[in-house]
């Protein structure tokens, strides 16, 4: 029997958030990149995931990237955010999701 997959791959999204600057680097702490990530995949896909988990603050350079996670219906994918440009105190950044479940 198949299991029924939600519909998150794949993904491509561009986000700009607002960084902060703490000893001159400009930074996107993990919540506000979990809370970002899940606010993106909602209006890519209508719902939000159960839970979006990242291991820690981002630096706002470009180029920066992140492995974070996201649960939906008790499945488990990764996915990839990736600092595509900085202007000032905004950041843009993907998200990709791997098409394949993780385990």
């Amino acid at each position: 029997m198949r299991q029924h997959r939600p519909r998150l791959t794949p993904i491509v999204t561009t986000i700009v958030v607002a960084v902060a600057a703490c000893s001159g680097q400009a930074t996107m702490s993990q919540s506000e990149a979990e809370k970002q990530i899940s606010a993106a995949l909602e209006k890519q896909v209508g719902r939000k995931p159960d839970k979006v988990t990242c291991p820690s603050d981002i630096d706002a350079k470009v180029g920066e990237t992140m492995r974070c996670t996201l649960t939906a219906d008790d499945v488990t994918y990764g996915l990839e955010m990736k600092i595509t440009s900085v202007e000032g105190d905004d950041a843009k950044f993907d998200i990709k999701v791997d098409e394949e479940p993780v385990g």
